[in-house]
């Protein structure tokens, strides 16, 4: 299993999918592939191709602060050519199969934010999620495996 942790970890809560990526790469038990990274990038395909499950994290905006919500991710059908800043986990999917032919499943589990201002810190009804969302990844990685 793939897990990509994304998000601004200087906005505060926007860091959430970093925080996730990290503490799964501290845990020595985790034999999943993690990335880190500030945006979703073209650069990703390749791992993404190469996994059999991908689960995106990141903050979500329509989420109440603190609330959890993991959605399927379908790969996006018909790929344009504006990849400007409209890179996003279904395009990547969709990038991955029209390129490598092999699409794995996937997907996205999003956090509600209370803060996303300057800060390095989670508030802290984000940060109680972490291990929620750890917990969540067994969960998927027991289904999928």
């Amino acid at each position: 299993m793939l897990v990509i942790g994304y998000g601004n970890p200087l906005r505060g809560d926007d860091g959430i999918g970093i925080h996730v990526a990290h503490t799964l790469m501290e845990m020595t038990e985790s034999a999943w592939e993690v990335i880190a990274c500030h945006q979703l990038t073209l650069d990703l395909v390749d791992p993404i191709q190469r996994a059999d499950f991908v689960v995106f994290v990141d903050a979500n905006l329509d989420l109440a602060a603190g609330e959890i919500a993991v959605c399927p991710v379908e790969p996006l059908a018909q790929i344009v050519n504006s990849w400007s800043h409209q890179v996003d986990p279904a395009l990547l999917l969709g990038l991955a199969s029209a390129w490598y032919g092999k699409c794995p499943r996937a997907s996205l589990i999003g956090v509600g934010g209370a803060d996303f201002g300057l800060s390095e810190t989670l508030s802290p009804e984000v940060a109680a999620t972490v291990p929620q969302i750890v917990k969540i990844l067994q969960e998927i990685n027991e289904k999928t495996g």
